[in-house]
Order: structure tokens, then sequence, then C-alpha cells
């Protein structure tokens, strides 16, 4: 059996099971047509709803720093546009950290529109992991915020290591370092 995720960013994550070998005796066969040896899976997506929350898959962060690496680019829009599409849209961005350590913090001077590189122009600092993760999600607040978007339509939390996935020496410790959205207002 394989399971076929859906995870659109502004959709609830949804899976179909499959048995690989007769596909159409799998459960969710009313979601699987064969065609001249192609099977097509087709997966229903219910948008977002207040009180959703979801991991923005491919945003990624300069190590100790809260701007982002230039592929973070494409899952950022597509949030822009979310918001876009949706005026009422209000959300929360959460910024986590792998692990509670003080350290280094990179960050963008005033004015400075450079959220996909680091520069001589970047402040520098020292805090906490929970400072880092507030700076980071400030950072995608600010970029939502030159692009359009509304402040009072975003606000942020930084949870440095308080919510960790995985123990921070694991080989999944870099899920750690994410940002997750959630939905206040729909």
């Amino acid at each position: 059996e394989i399971i076929v995720r859906c995870n659109i960013l502004g959709f609830k994550p949804a899976e179909v099971h499959l048995k690989i070998n007769d596909p159409m005796a799998s459960e969710n066969s009313n979601q699987i047509t064969q065609s001249n040896g192609v099977t097509t899976v087709q997966i229903s997506l219910s948008p977002i709803d207040v009180g959703d929350e979801f991991t923005m898959q491919d945003v990624y962060f300069f190590n100790d720093a809260a701007i982002m690496r230039p592929e973070s680019k494409p899952e950022l829009d597509k949030l822009l546009e979310m918001m876009q599409n949706n005026q009422q849209l209000e959300i929360i961005v959460h910024g986590h950290t792998n692990g509670n350590a003080r350290g280094k913090i990179v960050t963008l001077r005033a004015g400075d529109e450079s959220y996909f590189e680091l520069s001589t122009n970047n402040e520098e600092g020292f805090g906490s992991a929970k400072k880092l993760s507030e700076e980071r999600a400030n950072a995608i607040a600010r970029w939502l915020k030159d692009h359009g978007i509304a402040e009072t339509r975003i606000a942020v939390k930084g949870w440095g290591g308080k919510k960790m996935l995985h123990p921070s020496n694991s080989k999944l410790a870099s899920k750690n370092a994410r940002v997750v959205v959630e939905i206040v207002k729909s």
C-alpha cells in the first residue's frame, strides 16, 4: 500500500491510501481511475479554517539569522496569494527553533528589503532561541506587509525550542526550525 498525500498551502492536508498492485481494490477506489495503464488519484481539498495551522514546508533561514534563504520565496508567494485572495484572513506566524541555546542573531536593518540574502548591512545581535524564532516570524510578517498585507492581519509568536518535533541532536532535528501559520480569522 502507498499513501498519496496532498499538502497545498491554504488547504487542509489530504491523503488517499492506494494498493499498489490493485489500485481499484483500494478502500478509496471511488477516487481512483485507470486508463491505458495510468492510475489517476483524485483528492478533494477543503480550505483551511479558523483554528487550523500549517507548516510552511519550504521556508528556510540562514543559520543564526532572521533572513530567509532564496529558495523560500515561492512558498512566501503562495502565502501572499492566499492572503490577497481572502481579504478577511488574519494569521499568527509562529516561529520555532532547534533548541533553546542563546547565540548570535542576524536581522535586517529597518528599511532594508534584502529578505533573501546575507549582507554587510545586516544587524548582528545576541539573544535567546525564543528571540531568534520571534525575529524569524517578524521577518515573514514584514515581508507580507511590504507586499501590501495590512499589519492588522498578521500577528507573530516566537516559541524558541519549546515545541520541538524531534530531539535537537537527531537526524530530523532540522525540522524543528520551522514556521507555522495559524488561521485566526477567515
